[in-house]
């Protein structure tokens, strides 16, 4: 098919991809995917494993035909594809639009900050800043005042400590550039940074004023056990390495 016109013919194109739908409807022995209360065209899980198939096909049904499905769980599970090709900045904000709007016929705020946290904490390790930027902006450009004080806070700061821990130092600079405080998340972004052997992005938290004497030198001691266990720093990360150990001798 070049498009789907109904959800019979949704089901039967699923079916040709030879997607279970057993395995995304509730099932209340053994459940994993299926959601209480949802056929599986209401299922997030399904939706992710559709976009996932890199078919346009089930995108354009979604925005074009059942607009109504798209809440924050659909949405959610959409940004957590492998294949983020589909998902252009005209389709980001088309999403964000009609996630909007669903959210205000059900007189609910939207929340695009826990939208963002789980994609940040997801594994999917490619167009994090982009994806996220879009959506930053699609929430500035309809004044959607973000939840905790600035953009950049997201989750309060929980989304600079995942951003920091994936190693993205695209994504770090944009949410500290859009006001994510270091010291949120009880100062565990430069922590994380460090744990994780990414001393560039410790070294540029630093610079924007997150303490990196936090908890006791716990950044000192993430250094000094990664030393030991033999992770050998590269390019921006030996030297990132070198300026920490400069700046933890003073107090």
């Amino acid at each position: 098919y070049k498009t789907i016109e109904d959800d019979q013919q949704f089901m039967s194109y699923i079916a040709l991809h030879r997607i279970r739908i057993s395995d995304y409807t509730y099932r209340e022995e053994n459940n994993i995917y299926g959601m209480k209360g949802r056929s599986p065209i209401e299922n997030p899980y399904l939706w992710g494993v559709l976009v996932n198939t890199e078919e346009s096909i089930f995108l354009d049904y979604l925005i074009h035909r059942r607009k109504e499905l798209l809440d924050e769980d659909i949405f959610s599970s959409i940004l957590q594809i492998k294949h983020n090709s589909l998902l252009t900045n005209q389709m980001l904000d088309s999403m964000a639009s009609i996630y909007v709007n669903n959210c205000a016929s059900k007189e609910i705020k939207p929340n695009f900050d826990d939208i963002m946290y789980a994609f940040i904490s997801s594994d999917q390790t490619k167009d994090k800043y982009q994806i996220v930027e879009a959506l930053v902006s699609y929430m500035k450009s309809v004044h959607i005042p973000p939840k905790y004080s600035k953009y950049g806070n997201i989750a309060n700061g929980r989304g600079l400590t995942e951003a920091a821990k994936s190693g993205d130092v695209e994504l770090v600079q944009f949410l500290l550039d859009n006001g994510a405080d270091p010291a949120k998340d009880d100062h565990w972004s430069i922590i994380s940074a460090a744990k994780y052997g990414w001393y560039h992005i410790a070294e540029v938290l630093a610079d924007h004023g997150a303490n990196i004497h936090a908890k006791n030198n716990l950044v000192q001691k993430m250094i000094e056990r990664n030393d030991k266990n033999g992770l050998v720093p590269m390019g921006s990360n030996k030297s990132g390495r070198l300026v920490l150990l400069d700046k933890l001798k003073s107090k």
